[in-house]
């Protein structure tokens, strides 16, 4: 790309840009990245160029623009940091010098690498967030050019980019990134699942388009009857938007209706109530399908009134109503609320960024890489359930979070001394689910002793998580330390191992290294308070403390399959069955267990029903699922709730209508009024059994669902 065509696309974007200054800047990245190529054989100048103008069509500031031009120039040529700050700016310099570090470290180990690098992310985000969005726009432009890298890598990249970026342009609002960085990942990780979407939505796409525009005439006359000026139109969801809703709904793509949202634009706020009235009062409304974001925006700063309703033929369609400032924001997230003070830049709205304060806090808090990992994604793109302190104010929690998560957020104290609560003036048990709309007032104690470790079994933030293993590593180190070594002691004994075992130079510096601690005391203490299971460090115990050839041979031949959807490496026609104590379904991580006369038993890798001693450690044998063979096993959920009438009803037809057969039900109702229901179905998977579990938790009267 040369300079002319790219100053004439960035002027075309937005003629308020100081070209001059810009084209200067070009001109900068343009000798800078002199005889470096992209893969697609261009000049590497390509890239930085197309960066800037996605970062522009965002509508950002001039130093952003330059900063996209910029971005690989610490990296990947000789000039500094301060050779752009002299230029440039100090702005321009900053940000460059932050997106360069995003990527700079490299460590062995995947989770601590992927740790690492949320961390720099959150830093970033801290201290200026242009700096994520330039790393946004930098990965955007890298998926519209993925297909000219390895298999391996499109896969890997395509990855990193569903399970971080997108989150995080989910989190900072800026949809027009998140959407196109979606469906792109969508096209490269499930081809055919795409290309099979996009075919079914041409096929009716002239039909569905129709529809649409008549309706928006009918809304548009009613406004206009009214003297309501607006702006009205239809917009398709996004690929992936759908495909998900049809996975995690388990519909068929002839039952998803709303394909397009309807958005009207108006003036002011009170006129979006006036619109949502009229709408109302003409259309036929779907109860419980209304969500007012303006009273209560998301936590990435979006605000509109949603209503779904239903046409003349039948047929559900979604209407948006917003102001011009709330849908600049639903557009652009974060990089609507740019402003300019004194040659500083700020944000307006800042305080609504406080979950990047909280995720960088939990950062230091956490010895575990993966367990960091885990807790940003959940937070980053949970769907989220609006509840009430009794004094009014709007608390926002992970859906399905319960009065502990609410306690937590409240304040660190109020969670640590909770010992009750009640929800709309009804006293409820601690893992109770709240729902949107609840008031929720938390019950305290001086004399608690903290909190329950049992809690960890119900709370679904990452804050009251991260909050409660926290009080025992603190409140407890030495205890936890002691319990850790007690833990440890017990587990051994069964391989007939003590601690001395493993107090061996050559084991204790993998074992640490493997977990990234730092020395014994951290392994017991993080074993002591839950942070590290055994079966984390039974592998290294085993690779390193039982000699291999004590290993038991049974015959080698080629990989064997089985009937069983199992296959045995290195072995064929081995005896296969599922242990009971754990009921292993496909998809889970498993482990094979040679019995005396038996064959072969496969259990959970988690299950610890069959670890017996030392010797019994040359029984374990590694097993696979073979994806090639679809065979049904037999489940069971067990599901905890309060009694009503037609409760059992609900729950086996919620399972029949998504296509499961039944084998078994059993329920009992207790003094208390619970119900306790076990039903048993066929399913392919453990991901089948999932969704069950997941749409079992959305039936009314319903309060726990457990895998047995």
């Amino acid at each position: 790309m040369d300079k002319e065509l790219y100053l004439r696309r960035l002027g075309e974007i937005n003629s308020n840009y100081n070209l001059e200054r810009i084209g200067e800047a070009f001109d900068f990245a343009t000798k800078a990245h002199e005889g470096q190529f992209r893969r697609s054989g261009e000049g590497y100048i390509t890239h930085p160029a197309e960066v800037s103008l996605i970062l522009a069509s965002l509508d950002l500031d001039d130093d952003t623009i330059i900063a996209g031009l910029l971005h690989d120039v610490i990296e990947d040529t000789t000039y500094g940091y301060e050779g752009i700050t002299k230029i440039f700016g100090k702005d321009v310099g900053e940000i460059v010098d932050g997106v360069t570090k995003i990527e700079k470290i490299s460590y062995e180990s995947k989770e601590v690498q992927q740790a690492e690098n949320f961390r720099k992310m959150l830093l970033a985000m801290s201290q200026d967030l242009r700096v994520i969005i330039v790393k946004l726009a930098d990965r955007l432009h890298n998926m519209r050019t993925l297909k000219f890298k390895s298999d391996e890598s499109i896969k890997r990249t395509a990855n990193e980019t569903l399970e971080i970026y997108v989150p995080i342009a989910h989190r900072l609002g800026i949809f027009k990134l998140k959407w196109e960085l979606e469906d792109l990942s969508f096209y490269y990780l499930q081809p055919e699942e795409y290309r099979d979407l996009a075919q079914r939505l041409d096929r009716k796409r002239a039909e569905r388009e129709k529809g649409i525009q008549r309706i928006i005439e009918e809304i548009r006359e009613l406004l206009e009857k009214e003297d309501l000026n607006c702006k009205i139109y239809g917009r398709p969801k996004n690929l992936y938007s759908i495909y998900k809703k049809m996975t995690l709904k388990d519909r068929a793509f002839e039952e998803i209706h709303d394909l397009t949202a309807i958005r009207v634009i108006v003036k002011e706020v009170a006129q979006c109530y006036a619109v949502l009235g009229l709408i109302h009062s003409k259309g036929k409304p779907i109860p419980g399908r209304f969500k007012d974001y303006i009273a209560m925006p998301k936590p990435n700063m979006y605000q509109s009134l949603h209503t779904t309703l239903l046409s003349e033929n039948a047929e559900t369609f979604e209407v948006q109503i917003r102001t011009e400032d709330m849908h600049r924001v639903a557009e652009y997230g974060i990089a609507a609320h740019w402003k300019y003070k004194q040659g500083q830049t700020a944000l307006s709205g800042g305080s609504d960024l406080h979950w990047i304060d909280q995720l960088m806090e939990w950062q230091k808090e956490m010895d575990n890489p993966a367990e960091f990992i885990n807790s940003v994604k959940m937070d980053l793109y949970n769907t989220h359930v609006y509840v009430f302190t009794p004094m009014g104010n709007v608390i926002e929690l992970p859906d399905g979070s319960t009065p502990v998560d609410f306690a937590y957020k409240i304040h660190t104290d109020v969670g640590n001394h909770c010992v009750g609560a009640k929800v709309n003036s009804r006293i409820v048990p601690l893992n109770f689910r709240l729902k949107i709309g609840d008031i929720v007032e938390i019950l305290t104690s001086k004399s608690s002793q903290g909190p329950s470790r049992d809690w960890l079994n119900f709370v679904q933030s990452s804050q009251a998580k991260n909050k409660i293993k926290n009080f025992y590593k603190k409140e407890s180190q030495q205890e936890n330390i002691d319990k850790g070594k007690e833990a440890l002691e017990k587990n051994l004994r069964k391989f007939n191992l003590t601690l001395k075992d493993i107090l061996v130079p050559k084991v204790v510096d993998i074992l640490l290294d493997k977990l990234s601690l730092k020395n014994l005391d951290q392994l017991y203490a993080a074993v002591g308070y839950g942070g590290i299971g055994f079966r984390q460090i039974l592998p290294t115990i085993k690779e390193l403390l039982i000699p291999e050839e004590k290993t038991l041979h049974l015959g080698k031949t080629r990989s064997g399959g089985s009937l069983t959807g199992i296959t045995v490496e290195g072995f064929d026609d081995l005896q296969v069955r599922f242990a009971k104590c754990c009921n292993p379904l496909p998809g889970d991580s498993i482990i094979g267990y040679i019995t005396r006369g038996s064959g072969v038993t496969v259990h959970k890798s988690s299950c610890t029903n069959f670890s017996k001693g030392k010797d019994e450690m040359n029984r374990f044998i590694e097993v696979a699922w073979d994806d090639s063979l679809k065979t049904t096993h037999s489940a069971s959920l067990k599901v905890i709730g309060r009694d009503r009438p037609g409760l059992l009803s609900d729950i086996t037809s919620l399972i029949q209508n998504m296509q499961f057969t039944l084998t078994g039900v059993n329920a009992r109702v207790n003094n208390e009024q619970l119900t306790r229901i076990v039903v048993s179905f066929d399913v392919k998977s453990a991901d089948e059994l999932k969704k069950v579990s997941d749409k079992l938790r959305t039936v009314p009267s319903v309060m726990e669902v457990h895998r047995l």
